[in-house]
């Protein structure tokens, strides 16, 4: 009896040495002060394992450790939400809270798990998110998360990469990649900034690769980076062959997958025969063939409405188009669907598309071909041009696809399979916002000013959001956006021009301009800027490192004319500047016409990759740019 308790004794303290070890890793004071610095939190251990046991059988662990260092860090990373569909199946989920020290304070109960459909707006939706909120009120400590996904599919396999987040302040001890899978599978891969060589090991039956990435900084944000796609380490994975419903595919090349979504699209194009006639007879009249699409287009915008719809393989396959005709509404994909249907009545060929849209979004890699994409749009190829449809939005102008999928790679699927070519770029002299003011200053340094602003092309979209409100809501929206301190709107409206591909849109208002000039004695102060202002966050240090990404060009144009008092003349005025940069241009001038002044200022920003020593110019540059449209004309009394 006494060797066996002796035994039982020592085996009790070698588990309580065990958990005392395990809990110190997490202590805070163990984190190197390296990794801490610019961190919002740390990623103390990050473990993504995926057992690939065939092309509908994939097995999804995911564990990782925490340390938040403040209440607002908690409230960004703290909740842990793993979302799931009908492919998938959470067999696990957990959370244990660490405190300071590293000792383990409180486990997640069933209790403490919610769920919830994901996407709340949607008509139709079996997506849906499993929720836990662990809470500490001691900071800092430390959160372990733990998962375990069954998924029936292999068509999306994920980009990993070690930071856990896409994000900026987050500072990495230990991440782990594993992928096991049998020896005949086939998928590829490609790693970006990961300098930790994969570890390949076989057995029998399985093949696992596993790269560990161990103590990274935390990345700060740059003004003007590239995406983040371009600047984080990861990993893509992506399979040759996969399954997903029953829906087989090879995803080794564009063409190959865009073969799949064929499949996928395939004998969903039947509409009423009463739509087929109205549609027959609707371009009857015309042998034009874009006023034909165009006709199409806006039928189909007043005859529907956007819903999302994430039922089933709803995420990837169209509802007929014979639903939408018949109910009016349809997600991304079966609106685009619809409108290519009702086009082949005309004769008309087009390619349903597929694109990663977002005014932000990543660049899609024309070298691996993968599932990056989140949006449908359709594409009808002319012989001497193409024309983009958003078929999601009631409002837009025909062939206006706006800055959520201007210029970017997109797949569009053929008869003959997927292609990958790019969305329309909107030239600079197709951005341009110009804007013409009178200003009549008055002597109580008040001011009336009346200002007419055109926005073309991609600035169009900077006037959307006031076509389709109240009036009420507009005048809300331009006291919102308006860059003057203290002044009254006493009129305002709204025009447009939907021209084809690169519309525009008017705004006109009338203001009183409350203190506008700064009045000294017999002088009055002209700011000659009138609401354009160039404003930049100043960098804290000019030293850079991502190269420097500006995305989009344009051209704005100022014609501002004032009109001072009787009794006044100027005093002072500025000379002309010019500046001439690879990012651009700017120029501003000041003419004196009998008691007016007249400033003009042209400012074309161009687009482009750059490299990150050219920052100290870029600074320069917007810092003539800001210095410029703080200059003011001094006016005195006369004698």
């Amino acid at each position: 009896m006494k060797p066996l308790k002796t035994k039982l004794i020592v085996l009790l303290f070698l588990i309580i040495f065990i958990k005392m070890g395990f809990s110190q890793n997490y202590a805070v004071h163990l984190i190197p002060d390296s990794i801490k610095k610019n961190a919002d939190i740390v990623v103390r251990h990050y473990e993504q394992n995926f057992t690939i046991k065939n092309s509908t059988n994939v097995v999804l662990n995911e564990k990782y450790v925490i340390t938040f260092f403040s209440e607002k860090a908690a409230q960004r990373y703290g909740q842990f939400n793993v979302w799931y569909d009908k492919f998938e199946k959470i067999n696990k989920i957990s959370t244990k809270i660490y405190n300071k020290s590293g000792k383990l304070v409180s486990k997640s109960k069933k209790k403490d798990i919610h769920d919830y459909s994901s996407f709340s707006g949607s008509f139709f939706d079996d997506n849906r998110i499993k929720v836990i909120s662990p809470v500490s009120n001691s900071y800092p400590y430390s959160v372990e998360y733990e998962y375990t996904k069954e998924i029936k599919q292999s068509f999306s396999l994920p980009t990993w990469t070690p930071y856990l987040y896409y994000n900026y302040n987050i500072g990495v001890e230990k991440s782990k990649l594993s992928v096991t899978c049998p020896n005949e599978y086939e998928f590829r891969k490609k790693e970006f900034k990961i300098h930790s060589p994969v570890v390949i090991t076989e057995t029998e039956k399985n093949t696992n690769y596993t790269w560990q990435v161990n103590y990274l900084t935390a990345l700060n944000y740059e003004q003007y980076s590239p995406p983040k796609n371009k600047i984080f380490p990861h990993i893509k994975l992506a399979p040759n062959d996969f399954e997903m419903d029953g829906y087989k595919g090879n995803m080794e090349t564009w063409q190959n997958f865009g073969t799949w979504l064929n499949l996928l699209n395939k004998d969903r194009n039947n509409i009423s025969e009463e739509t087929e006639e109205i549609i027959k007879q609707m371009v009857s009249q015309t042998t034009d063939t874009i006023q034909m699409i165009k006709a199409v287009y806006e039928y189909m915008q007043s005859k529907t409405r956007y819903v999302s719809i994430q039922v089933g393989i709803g995420g990837f396959q169209p509802f007929e188009a014979s639903f939408v005709d018949e109910k009016g509404y349809g997600d991304c994909k079966a609106l685009s669907n619809y409108t290519k249907s009702l086009l082949e009545i005309t004769g008309i060929k087009s390619n349903y598309t597929i694109v990663q849209s977002g005014f932000f979004s990543q660049e899609i890699d024309t070298n691996f071909p993968s599932n990056t994409f989140n949006h449908a749009i359709l594409c009808v190829p002319l012989s001497n041009d193409t024309i983009w449809l958003e078929c999601t939005s009631q409002k837009n102008p025909f062939g206006y696809i706006g800055t959520h999928t201007d210029n970017r790679n997109v797949l569009i699927v053929t008869e003959n399979g997927g292609k990958m070519v790019r969305t329309k770029k909107y030239t600079q002299n197709e951005n341009v916002k110009k804007q013409i003011a009178n200003v009549q200053i008055l002597e109580n340094s008040n001011a009336i000013a009346t200002i007419t602003t055109n926005y073309k092309g991609l600035q169009y979209d900077d006037l959307t959001t006031a076509f389709h409100v109240s009036p009420e809501e507009q005048k809300k929206w331009i006291y919102s956006k308006i860059d003057i301190p203290d002044y009254k709107l006493n009129k305002f409206s709204f025009t447009e021009d939907r021209k084809m591909i690169v519309p525009s849109a008017t705004e006109n208002l009338e203001l009183e301009i409350i203190n506008y000039t700064q009045k000294s004695g017999d002088r009055l102060f002209v700011t000659l800027n009138l609401m354009n202002k160039f404003y930049y966050k100043k960098p804290k240090s000019k030293k850079r490192t991502n190269e420097i990404y500006l995305r989009r060009e344009r051209i704005e144009i100022d014609s501002i004319t004032y009109q001072f008092p009787d009794g006044y003349k100027v005093e002072y005025a500025p000379e002309k500047e010019i500046v001439n940069t690879k990012f651009g241009d700017f120029e501003y001038s000041v003419e004196i016409v009998d008691n007016k002044i007249v400033y003009t200022r042209i400012l074309k920003m161009n687009a482009g990759l750059f490299p990150s020593s050219d920052y100290v110019l870029l600074i320069d540059f917007f810092e003539k740019i800001a210095k410029a449209d703080k200059q003011k004309v001094v006016l005195v009394k006369k004698e």
